[in-house]
């Protein structure tokens, strides 16, 4: 068992410097049931939102997630072997870019494709949930513990619908004085 602590930025387009940085092709589903996997017994008391198969450059690993509690998780990661997932399986896929930041943290810039292509996020892993993070200038909004942001709730969406979301509700998005000019 793992604890994840995260923030996760919005941003509105890719950052001009990802074309230099190194990256990982990820293919994630999120099968309606455990797709006949079986996790560690501890992870079934704090699943909250099933699990996901992620594919990284061919290499293969089921997450289940517990519910957020500020910026903080439980995450139990395993190994699994390939798989032929169905199409029926919500799916994403992105580009993964790292950013090594001035502050010392490494962002995970992601680069949805397909059917989520213009949607751009950025998340970085922390020790504590109290760190201090340089908010980069290019973070529009923080997504930080909002459900309807999760990896899984956006493979059940387009990204016209997602669009539409930023349009209608931009209660997230931060204000240019509270920008790190990163």
């Amino acid at each position: 068992m793992g604890i994840e602590i995260e923030r996760r930025f919005i941003l509105a387009e890719p950052p001009s410097f990802l074309i230099r940085l190194d990256s990982l092709e990820i293919e994630q589903w999120y099968p309606p049931n455990l797709a006949g996997l079986i996790p560690p017994k501890e992870a079934l008391e704090v699943v909250s939102e099933g699990v996901r198969i992620r594919c990284i450059d061919n290499s293969w690993i089921a997450t289940v997630k517990g519910p957020w509690k500020g910026a903080a998780r439980v995450e139990f990661e395993w190994d699994i072997s390939p798989m032929q997932c169905p199409k029926e399986w919500p799916k994403i896929s992105k580009t993964r870019y790292l950013w090594p930041s001035p502050d010392g943290l490494i962002w995970e810039i992601d680069v949805f494709k397909d059917e989520l292509a213009g949607l751009v996020i950025a998340e970085v892993e922390l020790t504590n949930e109290d760190d201090e993070v340089e908010i980069p200038s290019w973070a529009l909004g923080e997504l930080t513990g909002l459900n309807d942001w999760s990896n899984a709730a956006l493979a059940h969406s387009s990204w016209a619908e997602v669009y539409q979301c930023l349009m209608d509700a931009r209660q997230f998005l931060i204000p240019e004085e509270g920008m790190n000019g990163n």
